[in-house]
């Protein structure tokens, strides 16, 4: 999910749905490609890597009860990309999946894990 810059400064209205911290977020205009977001859940997930560039991705600070999930290992931006709550009831991923097929394959198979 990529949200639109607008709705991305209310903080407030994501936190009612997410399990993010208020006011805590990082924001990146633009993810070129070749760029890598990792799991440090150690769950599984495969790493994913942009195969083209896309804008608008926001990392989010997680609230205790989160697992966070993806995150980028080079430090292109704070914060965490993908989390699920406690619950695993939602798991959200703040980066279109069609563009991170870099990596043949992890599409798939984070596809096939998650659902």
């Amino acid at each position: 999910m990529l949200f639109p810059q607008p709705a991305a400064g209310d903080l407030n209205v994501i936190q009612q749905f997410l399990p993010i911290m208020t006011d805590s977020s990082s924001y990146l205009a633009i993810l070129a490609p070749n760029k890598i977001v990792s799991d440090t859940s150690h769950s599984g997930y495969p790493n994913l890597k942009a195969a083209s560039s896309f804008q608008r991705v926001r990392g989010f600070y997680l609230n205790p009860y989160a697992t966070p999930i993806y995150y980028f290992p080079n430090k292109e931006m704070a914060g965490y990309i993908g989390f699920e709550n406690s619950s695993k009831n939602i798991f959200f991923i703040g980066i279109p999946l069609h563009k991170m097929n870099a990596i043949p394959g992890s599409v798939k198979v984070f596809c096939r894990k998650y659902c």
